[in-house]
C-alpha cells in the first residue's frame, strides 16, 4: 500500500536502486510476509494465497539464490522438527537424560546450519545475497563475532558498500 497501488491482485513498482536490498511484501488479510530483493531488472513474483511461504520469483538472480539458501535451509530445520515430538514426549515424562540428548542433536543441527550459511557466503562473497545473510547471522543465538568478522573482511569491495554491510560495519 506504501510502494504501489494493487489493482485486481496485481501491483507494478518502477524505479532505481543502488544496491540491491530486502523487501517484506505484507498482505491484509494474512500475517505472513514474502521477502522479495529489490534489483534493477524485471521481477515477476507470483504469490499462491494458499502457499505464501513459497512465491515463484522469476527474472532475479539474487532472488533465485535467496530462494536456494532457504530451500536448503528448511531442510536443515526439518530435521529439528522431526525431533519435537519426541521432545515433547520426553519433557512429559520428565525424562532428563532423553532431553539433554535431544539439545544435543539440536544444537548440532544449528551449527549444521550456521556451517551452511557461511559456506554459502564464501561461494557468493561477491553477490549481494551474502551480507543479507551475514546481516542474519548476527540475529542467531550463538553469535561467533570473530568469524562474522573474517568472513565480512572476504566479500568484495562493491557488496562492502550495499546497505546490509552497511549495517554490519555499524554492528561489528
Amino acid at each position: 500500500l506504501d510502494s504501489s497501488n494493487v489493482i485486481d491482485n496485481k501491483f507494478i513498482i518502477k524505479g532505481f536502486v543502488e544496491y540491491p536490498e530486502r523487501f517484506a511484501l505484507s498482505f491484509n488479510e494474512y500475517s505472513a510476509t514474502v521477502v522479495l530483493i529489490i534489483e534493477n531488472s524485471d521481477i515477476d513474483i507470483k504469490i499462491d494465497a494458499h502457499n505464501i511461504e513459497e512465491p515463484l520469483i522469476k527474472g532475479s538472480e539474487l532472488n533465485s539464490k535467496l530462494s536456494e539458501y532457504q530451500l536448503n535451509s528448511k531442510k536443515i530445520f526439518k530435521k529439528i522438527e522431526y525431533l519435537f515430538p519426541q521432545f515433547q514426549k520426553y519433557r512429559l515424562e520428565n525424562n532428563a537424560e532423553k532431553l539433554e540428548a535431544l539439545g544435543i542433536e539440536m544444537s548440532k543441527i544449528e551449527q549444521e546450519y550456521i556451517d551452511y550459511s557461511f559456506n554459502f557466503i564464501e561461494k557468493n562473497k561477491d553477490s549481494y545475497i551474502a551480507p543479507m545473510i551475514l546481516r542474519d547471522q548476527l540475529k542467531t543465538s550463538k553469535i561467533d563475532t570473530l568469524k562474522i568478522i573474517n568472513t565480512f573482511n572476504q566479500l568484495s569491495d562493491k557488496v562492502k558498500k550495499s546497505p546490509d554491510s552497511q549495517i554490519i560495519e555499524l554492528l561489528l
